[in-house]
This record gives C-alpha cells, structure tokens and sequence, in this order.
C-alpha cells in the first residue's frame, strides 16, 4: 500500500480528518484567541501575568481531557471489537461512520498531546522570567498560541460528541 493510501498511523488519520477539516475546526478556536487577546490588551493585568495565568489553565484542563479521552477511546475501541461494532459496520456509511469517529479521537488525542507539550514547555520558559525591548509582544503571540491550542482541543470535542451520538442511534436502530 502506498503511502498516500496508508491503512495505518498518522497517514492515515490524516486521510481521514484533512487539512480542510483542521482549517475549518480553527476558525472558532482562532477567534475565540482574538477575543481573549484583546480582552487583555484592554485589562490593566500584565502579558506576562495573563500568560502565566494562561499556561496553568491549559495545564489544569487539557491532562483530564486528555485522561477522559483516552478512556472513552479504549471503551470505544472495546465496541468496534463486538457485535455492535459489526452491526453498525455492515450499515449504509457506518464504515465511514466508524473511521470518522476513530480519526475524530486520534486528532483530539493529538492536539491534547501537543497542547500539553506547549504548556509544560511554555510554563518552564515563562518561570525563567526573560525581559527583553519586546517582551510584550512575544508574550502576546504565545498567548495567542496558548488560548488558541486550549480553544482547539475543546472545539473538537464536538465532532466526538456528534460521533457517539451517531454511533449510539445506529446501534439502538439496527440491534438484532
């Protein structure tokens, strides 16, 4: 199998959840980050502060999120291997249905991944307290980035919830 083709790994959750889908599940995450940055340019708190208070919120909320997704994944795993999983994949689309779901998981468990990485990464630089002509404007980039990379990893639990709607209506529909 070629690589563009790829039945396993990231090429394939790739195949399945496109760029496109990655730029149209940005636009509301991304304005939500418009919103937050101008909220603080308007607020007499600091960048440096707001950025620090930033990092801790990821850093709070995205590990459970992460820790629940990864539950509800292996749950879902357990159903693709029974009856159900078999009854809804014989369905009209309920392959498509399944592979979308399972690429939907894969990107939430990635973007959880990285947003953590760029938390505890920005959390260590930010304690190092560098100050610098344009510190301001870099901590407000990095807000961006943060507020963005939170926004998107709660975004996209929409298309899970979605998913295991679906998922749930055509198992109670097709159930011998």
């Amino acid at each position: 199998m070629s690589k563009g083709n790829s039945f396993f790994g990231w090429p394939a959750v790739f195949q399945l959840y496109t760029f496109k889908d990655f730029l149209k599940d940005s636009i509301y995450p991304a304005i939500f980050s418009m919103i937050a940055i101008l909220l603080s340019l308007l607020s007499d708190v600091c960048s440096y502060d707001i950025l620090g208070k930033a990092f801790n919120i990821g850093l709070t909320i995205v590990p459970v999120m992460l820790s629940l997704l990864i539950a509800a994944y292996a749950i879902l795993l357990s159903m693709f291997c029974s009856n159900t999983g078999k009854v809804i994949a014989e369905q009209d689309g309920g392959k498509e249905l399944l592979d979308g779901l399972n690429s939907d998981f894969a990107t939430s468990i990635l973007a959880s991944f990285v947003g953590i990485l760029f938390f505890v990464g920005g959390t260590f630089i930010h304690q190092l307290r560098f100050s610098f002509i344009y510190a301001d404007i870099i901590n407000y980039i990095v807000l961006f980035i943060t507020a963005y990379l939170l926004f998107f990893s709660v975004y996209i639990l929409k298309d899970l919830v979605i998913g295991i709607f679906n998922i749930g209506r055509v198992a109670t529909h097709f159930q011998e």
